[in-house]
């Protein structure tokens, strides 16, 4: 009788089609995975072997592109470098993400008030759900915003933090005024 794994099983999903675009011999995959022998290479592109997580991230590297693999009871993954540039993949308009953190806030806040009965009770898991309520999903929502701000004007991101810094340094803001495009020289005291 088989022992049920312990981990969920991770099936490689493109290993093949990655080593054949980039003309690489199954030995140089080996290598690449540090893999003893080529025939594991061979098993884990058919999904007979498990993909771990340091083959696919090594993978990822050696093939400088994305490993798609699916992990069972979970669903499809990327694993990528992070150095790689990302693709901007937003669909949505710096407006509509901003009506969406406006909603992801809200709903935030509907869950602040739980907080303090929760930890006084130790409820794990109704503390587990306002984190989620009130820290990640806001913060996700903040991200695509950023991400849709930055697609429209990338330097908007730079004036923010210049801002942003004057004031924690106590100074008046010195782009108030500031026109879009060109050079500008911004001193700060430290």
């Amino acid at each position: 009788m088989r022992t049920p794994r312990k981990t969920p099983f991770v099936l490689a999903v493109n290993l093949r089609e990655l080593r054949k675009q980039g003309a690489v011999t199954v030995e140089q995959a080996a290598d690449m995975m540090q893999v003893c022998d080529s025939k594991y290479v061979l098993a884990i592109e058919a999904g007979s072997r498990q993909l771990t997580l340091e083959r696919a991230a090594r993978a990822a590297y050696g093939y400088a592109a994305p490993v798609i693999a699916e992990v069972e009871g979970v669903g499809m993954i990327s694993i990528q470098r992070a150095d790689a540039p990302q693709a901007i993949v937003n669909v949505f308009s710096p407006g509509e993400e901003a009506w969406e953190t406006l909603r992801e806030q809200r709903e935030s806040i509907e869950y602040l008030p739980r907080l303090q009965s929760a930890c006084l009770r130790g409820d794990r898991a109704e503390l587990v759900t306002i984190y989620r309520e009130c820290v990640l999903e806001p913060l996700r929502a903040a991200q695509r915003l950023q991400m849709a701000l930055d697609a429209r004007d990338p330097t908007i991101r730079v004036d923010a933090h210049i801002q942003e810094a004057q004031e924690a340094a106590g100074f008046e803001p010195a782009l108030k005024h500031r026109k879009t495009g060109g050079m500008h020289r911004v001193a700060c005291a430290i």
